[in-house]
């Protein structure tokens, strides 16, 4: 599952690699751009438009349960947090990857879309953090963590 996927860029990137894969966003027009490229590198991916920030808003009933989870440039509120661990399978991963608020001292990006730097290194429950970096480019700083959810305890299995 690419989260906020926009134009699709890594959606791509994996269904070209045999991924199933499916983007979500909240642009038709991304969705539409993604769909065109989609269809020009031949690979088949599945394309769900949702508000992730809407109150209230179930994405649950909109997405079944995936084997990873992929966020990047894109922060989910506090809130979301809990409906998005519910996607991923246990043993499966959540990358996320955004700007920290190093970016907005670099560049003057909003803070609203940065996170402080290592403020992920706590995982979602259910999850275990199995990386944490964070990335300084010349006018770029990210933070990027790697999350594994637990297996069900007492089963030994996913």
């Amino acid at each position: 599952l690419d989260l906020a996927s926009g134009d699709g860029h890594r959606t791509i990137f994996l269904a070209t690699r045999g991924f199933e894969v499916t983007a979500v966003d909240i642009s038709d027009v991304a969705l539409s751009r993604l769909k065109i490229l989609a269809e020009k590198q031949n690979v088949s991916i599945k394309l769900k438009r949702l508000n992730l920030e809407k109150p209230g808003a179930d994405i649950a009933k909109h997405l079944a349960a995936y084997d990873n989870l992929l966020i990047v440039n894109y922060k989910p509120a506090t809130s979301l947090w809990h409906a998005l661990s519910g996607l991923v399978v246990p043993g499966g991963k959540i990358l996320f990857c955004t700007f920290n608020t190093i970016q907005h001292e670099l560049t003057g990006f909003s803070l609203k879309f940065c996170i402080e730097p290592g403020s992920g290194k706590t995982p979602p429950p259910g999850f275990e953090l199995i990386s944490y970096e964070t990335v300084r480019e010349e006018k770029k700083s990210r933070d990027g963590y790697v999350y594994r959810r637990l297996l069900a305890k007492g089963t030994g299995t996913p």
